[in-house]
């Protein structure tokens, strides 16, 4: 399995939820090849605007299930945070369908939540997820080997932390926010960076790409 740990930062190193140029972000994220993309279940929940009603379509396994040149979209919640939510993210057009990674310890109506609308689901850890299990589990069901990390800075220290980034693609913008969360949430020790390529693109904007060293 490979993770690339994908944001956009200020040059103050602020993590940058809603992108400054989404033109930008979102040419270069679909530049990132993978098999998934994983985001936060606070990171989605919060970036929805409006709730709609689900509808009958929503029950199922979509049709675009079948386009495998899509990415799945992975959630982490084994708290259940997202229940009654799901709906508006299996819709997007740029994923194949959701993937919610559980614990052991996830609430039971949770489960029947997912297991009454076809949604895939993977389990592992007690309490909280374990990601080297899960990983292992999504190669081993869903062939998948690549996956873009868009999260926030928590899950993004969780994944650090762990030893599971080989690869660090920032969006650098030319903007001091001076406050707010940064791109790692917590320590996570010091870790050794290789250089692999960075380019500027107009207004300021500059790309960097990193390797990391295990």
């Amino acid at each position: 399995m490979k993770v690339t740990l994908f944001n956009e930062i200020s040059l103050d190193g602020r993590y940058i939820y809603d992108s400054l140029n989404p033109s930008l972000y979102y040419s270069v994220a679909a530049d990132i090849k993978c098999d998934a993309v994983m985001t936060g279940s606070i990171s989605a929940k919060s970036g929805l605007q409006t709730v709609s009603h689900e509808e009958p379509e929503d029950l199922k396994i979509p049709v675009k299930d079948k386009n495998s040149e899509l990415p799945y979209l992975l959630i982490p919640d084994s708290s259940g945070l997202l229940k009654g939510l799901l709906h508006e993210y299996r819709r997007l057009e740029y994923c194949r369908d959701v993937i919610v990674l559980l614990s052991n310890n996830s609430p039971r109506e949770y489960f029947k939540y997912l297991d009454d609308r076809n949604y895939r689901y993977v389990v592992a850890g007690i309490n909280k997820v374990d990601f080297h299990q899960v990983f292992i589990a999504l190669g081993d069901i869903y062939n998948i080997k690549n996956i873009r990390s868009d999260a926030g800075g928590v899950l993004q220290s969780v994944l650090f932390e762990k030893g599971l980034v080989d690869r660090l693609i920032l969006i650098i913008s030319p903007k001091i926010i001076g406050s707010g969360n940064t791109l790692l949430n917590f320590s996570t020790g010091e870790t050794e960076l290789k250089y692999v390529t960075s380019r500027m693109f107009d207004k300021g904007y500059l790309y960097v790409e990193y390797e990391i060293i295990i």
